[in-house]
Parts: structure tokens; sequence; C-alpha cells
């Protein structure tokens, strides 16, 4: 029997998430509001389109029982308004919108939003994505703001913008935060985010959207990397055991096995923070390998192993 293996090396660059906090991140509370065509529901601490799709077109933002985690999402629907079948995008904003001079519901002027302590660099979320028409796709914006004594306005310290492909399971996103006013530090966030691609609209898109979080990334004490454990063994001919326990931060780890030139030879999602996978693995040769793991942060963790073929 092979087993065994050499450690040779270990590089590591690692991190923790600190979160900024979103009202109402996981839409598990939702509020009845009153509107011209009677009740409807809105998630809490959010803005939707239903404020104005309630007057002609019916509720864009609807919550749904298939949640990533927890019990409920939101559903976002584009809709088709009058005669000419407008699209009409669902939409929710942690903030407040100014509807265009056409009445499209397209918010063009964003106010209000959430608080900041810790100036975030990311936004995340899990997102399902229907798609009716052909490159259509949902839309996430994000504007960090400050405001200005001077000028007695609010500057935009920082700006995100994703458009999310169709995605027929729930998938993990992330949007980065890119700052344009490096002097300045953001006091608020206000992330919107549309059914359909953004401005222009196309129709009949639906977005299940849950678990947002807003963070960035804050460098991990020494002796959490201790905690770190990243293993493999050969229990068998063709056969690979890997070992993990990962301490906190590391996010939606993916294990990656490369040749020295670092091709790659094997990848895996590891679904948890701690386990053990074997795998068949044909190896070209016997020699030195990369053992990684890689987390949506930008954390890596690289060993050299020997390994035979």
């Amino acid at each position: 029997m092979k087993n065994s293996f050499l450690i040779l090396f270990l590089l590591a660059f690692t991190g923790i998430c600190q979160s900024q906090s979103l009202p109402n991140p996981s839409f598990e509370s939702w509020d009845t509001l009153s509107g011209v065509n009677g009740t409807y529901e809105t998630p809490s601490g959010w803005t939707t389109s239903n404020l104005y799709s309630n007057l002609i077109a019916g509720m864009g933002v609807q919550q749904d029982g298939g949640a990533h985690q927890g019990f409920l999402a939101a559903r976002l629907t584009t809709l088709s308004i009058g005669f000419a079948a407008q699209p009409y995008a669902g939409w929710v904003i942690n903030g407040y919108p100014t509807v265009d001079s056409f009445g499209s519901g397209t918010p063009d002027i964003l106010t209000g939003g959430s608080p900041l302590t810790v100036q975030p660099s990311r936004l995340t979320g899990w997102y399902k994505f229907t798609a009716s028409e052909q490159f259509d796709s949902a839309t996430v914006m994000i504007y960090l703001k400050s405001w200005n004594s001077t000028l007695h306005k609010r500057d935009t310290v920082a700006l995100g913008f994703k458009q999310l492909a169709p995605a027929a399971s729930y998938t993990y996103f992330q949007v980065p935060i890119q700052v344009v006013l490096p002097f300045q530090s953001a006091d608020s966030i206000v992330v919107a985010i549309f059914s359909s691609h953004h401005p222009v609209s196309k129709a009949n898109g639906m977005l299940l959207l849950d678990q947002l979080e807003a963070d960035t990334l804050v460098a991990l004490d020494p002796e959490m990397l201790q905690n770190l454990q990243l293993d493999c063994m050969q229990p068998g001919p063709g056969q690979i055991c890997f070992t993990w326990n990962l301490p906190p931060g590391f996010e939606q780890p993916q294990l990656h096995l490369r040749d020295i030139s670092g091709k790659l030879i094997f990848t895996q999602s590891l679904p948890q923070q701690n386990g053990t996978l074997t795998r068949e693995i044909s190896l070209p040769a016997s020699g030195i390998y990369l053992l990684q793991l890689q987390s949506t942060s930008p954390n890596l963790v690289t060993r050299k192993v020997f390994l035979h073929n």
C-alpha cells in the first residue's frame, strides 16, 4: 500500500472577514404596506419596486419559500407595463429612489442607505436567476457615500457593479467595491439590486436573492494559522485521501491539486470547514505536487507534497 507524503513547504496568505450589517440581509422579515390597489408586502428595511408597480402592474418583489438558508428569500420579477408590455424590473434598495420623469421606477438618484462602522470591500450573497430573453442578467449596484460638510452634499466614495448570469441553482456571488475617493471614509452604503439588465430591462426575468453581506478582509492572527490543517495520503493505488480543518474566514473553500508547473490535476468544492475526501486520481508521474486551498476571499494556502503515481 502506498501511503504517506512529505510536506516540504507552507505558503499562506489568509484573512477573516469583518462584516458590516445590512438591514434584513436574508429577507426573513417582511412588512405589509397599503397601496392604491390594496396591501402588499415588502422586505423590512428595504424599498422595492412594489412602491410604484402596485399602481399599475402588480408586485415585482415578493417573498419566496425556496431560500438558500433559513425560511425565506426575496423573489424579484420583471413585469410588463401597459399595451406596449414595457419591461419593468423588480428591484430592492436599502435606501430611497427618485423615479424618472417617465415613471419607469428606475432608481436614477439613490439616497439614504445603511450606516457604516467599517468600510466594506465587497458585497456577497446567493442567487438564482432565470432569463426569458437572450443576454439578460440581474444587476447589482453598490454606492459607498460620505457627507461633504464643505459642499453640503453626499459624495460617492466607492462603487461596485456586477451583472449576474442565469443560474438554475443557488450560486454564490461577490461584487468588489472599488474606491474612487481614496482620502475620504464612507459613512453609509446603498445597495440596489434589479431582476434584469440595468438600465435597459428585458422581459420576464426572475431573480431569487438571499444571504447578502457586506464585509472587508482583515488579516488573520498568526495563532489562527496554527489551526489550519491541510493533509493528504494515498491509501491505495490511484487513490488520494484529503483531510482539512480550516479556521473561520475560509468561505466556500476550493481544493486544488496541481503539478509543480501549476497545471491543474484535480479540483473540488468543499462543503464544510473540516472533513475527509477520497478520490480516484491518476497522476502522470511520481514527484512533487502543489496541494492548495482557496476561498472566495483572497485566501490561499499552498503545500508542496510528494505523491506516487
